[in-house]
This record gives C-alpha cells, sequence and structure tokens, in this order.
C-alpha cells in the first residue's frame, strides 16, 4: 500500500513498529516507547523526537526534519542503524548500548552525538 502513514499521538509500550517500504511515514510526535522499530520508508519528523527501544531501531531509508529545526534522540537497548541519508536536522543523538550505524550520508545537522 502507497501513501503516507502519520503519526500524532505519543506511542507507548508497542511491541515492535514496522512500516511498510512504498510510500513515506511523517511524525508529529515527541516520544516513542517499542521494543523493535523498522522504518522501510522515508520518515519526515515535524518535530523533536525521542524513540526509547529495548532492543533495535532501524530506519532503512532517508529522514530528514521537515523545517530543519527538529531533533531525533534514538536510544536503544542494543543498536541503532540508519541505513541511509540522514539530514535537516538540530541534532542527532544515538543513545545505544551495541552499535551506531551510518550507512548513508549525514548532512545539515546542527549536533551529531553517538555514545556506541
Amino acid at each position: 500500500v502507497t501513501g503516507v502513514t502519520r503519526f500524532d499521538g505519543d506511542l507507548s509500550n508497542i511491541g515492535t513498529l514496522t512500516t511498510n517500504a512504498a510510500g513515506s511515514t511523517v511524525i508529529n510526535t515527541s516520544a516513542i516507547g517499542v521494543t523493535d522499530a523498522t522504518f522501510n520508508d522515508s520518515v519526515t519528523l515535524e518535530q523533536n523526537l525521542v524513540i526509547t527501544a529495548g532492543n533495535d531501531v532501524t530506519f532503512d531509508v532517508a529522514i530528514s526534519g521537515d523545517a530543519g529545526t527538529e531533533t531525533l534522540t534514538v536510544s536503544a537497548g542494543n543498536d541503532a542503524t540508519f541505513g541511509s541519508t540522514v539530514d535537516d536536522l538540530a541534532s542527532l543523538a544515538a543513545n545505544v548500548t551495541g552499535v551506531s550505524r551510518f550507512d548513508g550520508n549525514l548532512s545539515n545537522i546542527g549536533t551529531l552525538l553517538t555514545d556506541a
């Protein structure tokens, strides 16, 4: 199914969150709490976001801020994978106990912090 998946409210105590590869995802919420999250389509942030995961967080395709002023904090019990371009964010923080993996280009990011 193609189209847009929108998250406009906080998500908490979600087991596995997976988006499909067709279409895109728009996130307009400040918090996502999951066991695992996999975003298989492009993601646009419309506000500051904290993702807290018991295991892994994976962005398979590009992630960007809508206005370039948004922040993204990923806290994962295992790994955080950014499989494509990350751009237009005021800050990106990857707080993981495993591996922070950046497979694509990083651009227009005010502050990049990783503690893996």
